[in-house]
């Protein structure tokens, strides 16, 4: 077999990947790692894509390869006993990936600030919600709660990070359509106007992943289709088995359409056919949300007779489907608990968070929490009752000495001592930054997004 000269390969700006000659992966390169984080593609899409269209009989081949605005080409090549994959990136879609990855970053950045603040409204919101026994004030709490809930599901995808579990595909659709009755109820009562929904869905399909980020996808897709329809029209929804284990959701609409350039630009963000009235984000989300499920999205448009969004997404079997979506209140939560850490060392550099955080804690877990407003103090209190803290909530940003800071004198600690290392965990509003690698070279369960849901402190004090 050919040597692969990997510094060689790395100093190349187009992505390349290496197989042999049974598409078995040896090798790919820097570039392509960029590529592979701006689009959201994976080196085993490349190799299936090109292996079902690249026949033995061949040497070499350039075919286009599938990706929305269909601008990016694939060359492969038999050397020797390799095969060599190279990618094309047409310059506009270089442009349009490395744009959202500016706002991706952006929009990270500001989300860290964003989740603080969210955090403290709704630890508030529940002590008041304790304290308070006035009806129609509960209310308006509660009220209050849902729209910082609302906020929450769109700030959690910007920062990347997905909470996983296994849903029911259907039901996620007719809430998303749920969710969307009061635009078609308000444009049909103002236009005097009429919509129809069609729903066809071929069986149960189950679908891994985080049930807010793509309940938030289809609802923007939905939304996009009935203000399309601006005379009334017919919304069609139907779900269908196109390939094993893939499952297809095909959402078409009788609107107005696109012409051909506005369709070139549909999944970049802040672009509108809206004008002034929308920001544009839609299915730049839905695009984004929808390739981290390992899912593509496509999209056909005819001016004057409608649009298609095709989704095709992995789905699991049935009996694995866990349908409840309903939050656990923290008052019903402790009896629910199975082993309960007796001590807790809470870190934030945001004493209001701490302290606030701490009260819902210690109310759910009966624990006595340990608050520290810095890593420096975490570590000095870990120094001294290290042999009675049993779990660590760590925030990841904070100045001098960070979440993996304190994470990884722990481990350091813990190795000099001979003892067994607390469980460690991380909440953070950063958790798109946090890779698998990072996890396990400090040591560290699991990482949870900022704010803190009940259902988030069951699983954190649930687990051994």
């Amino acid at each position: 077999m050919a040597n692969i000269n990997e510094n060689l390969l790395n100093t190349l700006y187009v992505p390349t990947i290496i197989t042999d000659e049974n598409y078995n992966f040896l090798f790919f390169n820097k570039a392509f790692e960029r590529f592979s984080k701006q689009v959201y593609i994976e080196y085993q899409e490349v190799l299936l894509y090109t292996k079902t269209n690249f026949k033995s009989n061949q040497k070499r081949i350039t075919m286009p390869f599938d990706i929305p605005n269909k601008r990016v080409f694939i060359h492969a090549e038999k050397v020797d006993n390799l095969i060599v994959i190279h990618i094309e990136i047409i310059r506009q879609t270089l442009i349009n990936s490395i744009r959202r990855e500016i706002i991706n970053q952006f929009s990270a950045s500001l989300s860290h600030i964003f989740y603080n603040l969210i955090t403290i409204i709704k630890n508030n919101l529940e002590k008041e919600k304790e304290i308070c026994k006035n009806k129609t004030i509960n209310e308006s709490v509660n009220r209050i709660q849902k729209i910082v809930d609302t906020v929450n599901l769109y700030s959690s995808n910007i920062s990347g990070y997905m909470h996983t579990k296994p849903y029911s595909l259907s039901n996620l659709i007719d809430e998303a359509i749920k969710r969307n009755q009061p635009i078609w109820d308000s444009q049909a009562s103002l236009k005097k106007i009429k919509f129809e929904i069609i729903k066809n869905y071929q069986k149960e399909y189950t679908i891994n992943g985080s049930y807010d980020d793509m309940l938030l996808a289809i609802i923007h897709i939905i939304k996009n289709a009935l203000e399309a329809m601006t005379k009334g029209g017919t919304l069609t929804i139907k779900s269908q088995e196109t390939r094993k284990g893939l499952v297809d959701v095909i959402i078409s609409d009788t609107g107005i359409g696109m012409d051909w350039q506005s369709k070139e630009r549909v999944f970049e963000p802040f672009f509108t056919t809206k004008k002034l009235k929308r920001k544009g984000l839609g299915l730049s989300y839905a695009y984004g949300i929808i390739r981290k499920h390992k899912g593509t999205i496509k999209f056909k448009t005819r001016e004057h007779f409608g649009s298609e969004v095709s989704i095709s997404l992995p789905y699991k079997s049935k009996d694995s489907c866990d349908t409840n979506q309903e939050l656990l209140s923290t008052t019903s939560l402790k009896e629910n608990l199975q082993k309960i850490p007796k001590k807790i060392l809470l870190i934030d550099d945001e004493r209001i968070i701490v302290n606030t955080t701490a009260k819902i804690l210690e109310k759910i877990s009966g624990a006595e929490i340990l608050k520290a407003n810095s890593g420096n103090q975490a570590i000095a209190i870990f120094r001294k009752k290290f042999k009675e803290i049993d779990l660590i909530i760590s925030d990841l940003g904070m100045d001098e000495v960070s979440g993996f800071d304190v994470a990884k004198f722990i481990l350091k600690f813990s190795e000099e001592n001979n003892i067994t290392p607390p469980r460690f965990v991380l909440y953070t509003g950063w958790g798109n930054h946090v890779t698998d690698e990072e996890l396990k070279m400090y040591g560290i369960e699991a990482v949870y997004n900022k704010p803190l849901a009940p259902k988030d402190f069951k699983m954190i004090l649930n687990k051994k």
